[in-house]
């Protein structure tokens, strides 16, 4: 069951009387601890974190100066962020990332936030150095800390490779970043982790992992399983899926029609001239409602709230040549064709000139292909 975060206030019903015009302009941006850890409670911060109203919200409510001129504020409107209920109910909230990179108030945070049941609030930061800017990681509580496994992170952090491991000590607050060995997952996000119930280890699966290609930035789903030995702190690798991988890409173009290819050839969408190709009918509707769906999402989409498992970041389209799943993914600019298993190299080459075909009718420009 996913953690419930603390109960969240509305604005007006919250004294914001100490929250000074000048108190207000100097704790509005993020900032890094000096100390290990550094609290940092103030009345603004500890008003936003009862509230989470978004950074846009709170300037306008406490005339901060323009994040185009002064930078993000800060905001506990938050992605990404780890809820760890404990025992004596404290509830522990780790990092996170406000909005995204277009949006001038977008941060990613490396702080922790405790909840006392009394409703008191603890505020911790860190130096940068000891716990790097963190979101979409996992917190798996273990006796008196709490091991938290993978970042997204700003792309100039991301290190190939390497998962990064930190450890927050209950007791102390503070944190300790930790350098693993053996064969880890690599730059991981959006993944799940599950203490063995001997709790000597833990196995991370599914997510996200950033192979910190410069030439052409990619995340891809990370199909298989992991196991972190909590006392020698080595990674193994539990399974290994014999998936292959290719990207599409257009020189200039920042996204390719995925969903649009549905349009060409009568509307069948993804069908290659394959042999022995399983694709389902779409289903006929006489519901009005259902058929506006059918048209805007294409007969064949796939529904991740039916179909994937937790950890499964999938979301895009499916079909079945030979009995071996094959897969289609938008992915910021690029699309992905996934193939899980074995197919013929004829066929691997079909499948290849048939989307990379209808990308360059729909763009009018050649498409560039690659394998992951």
């Amino acid at each position: 069951m996913k953690p419930k975060r603390p109960k969240r206030y509305k604005p007006d019903r919250l004294d914001a009387s100490a929250i000074t015009p000048e108190l207000a302009l100097a704790w509005r941006a993020p900032r890094f601890g000096t100390e290990n850890p550094e609290r940092m409670n103030n009345p603004l911060w500890e008003w936003l974190v009862k509230t989470r109203i978004n950074a846009y919200s709170a300037g306008d409510r406490f005339g901060y100066p323009s994040p185009f001129d002064a930078g993000p504020a800060w905001c506990f409107a938050r992605f990404g962020q780890s809820v760890t209920p404990l025992p004596d109910g404290r509830v522990i909230l780790l990092a996170g990332e406000h909005e995204d990179s277009y949006d001038p108030d977008f941060h990613i945070y490396n702080d922790v936030t405790v909840y006392h049941p009394d409703g008191k609030l603890d505020l911790f930061g860190y130096p940068e150095t000891v716990f790097p800017p963190t979101d979409f990681h996992t917190a798996t509580l273990l006796d008196e800390r709490i091991i938290v496994i993978g970042n997204l992170g700003y792309p100039d952090n991301r290190k190939a490779g390497i998962t990064q491991i930190a450890e927050l000590d209950l007791k102390t607050f503070a944190i300790r970043l930790i350098r693993s060995t053996g064969t880890p997952p690599g730059w991981i996000h959006k993944h799940i982790a599950e203490l063995a119930p001997d709790r000597k280890s833990i196995q991370v699966r599914g997510g996200l992992i950033d192979p910190a290609d410069k030439d052409r930035p990619s995340l891809l789903e990370n199909p298989d399983a992991w196991s972190l030995d909590l006392g020698t702190w080595t990674w193994t690798r539990l399974t290994e899926h014999p998936w292959e991988r290719h990207i599409f890409y257009a020189e200039g173009v920042r996204f390719l029609p995925l969903r649009q290819i549905g349009s060409l050839l009568s509307g069948q969408l993804y069908q290659p001239a394959l042999p022995h190709t399983a694709i389902p009918e779409p289903e006929s509707s006489d519901d009005e409602e259902a058929d506006e769906e059918y048209d805007e999402n294409g007969p064949y989409h796939w529904d991740e709230e039916d179909y994937s498992q937790p950890g499964d970041v999938f979301d895009g389209t499916r079909i079945s040549v030979n009995g071996v799943t094959v897969r289609y993914k938008n992915n910021t600019g690029q699309v992905v064709l996934t193939i899980e298993g074995k197919l013929p190299p004829e066929t691997v080459r079909l499948l290849i000139g048939d989307l990379r075909g209808k990308l360059e009718i729909l763009l009018s420009r050649p498409v560039l292909t690659r394998q992951l």
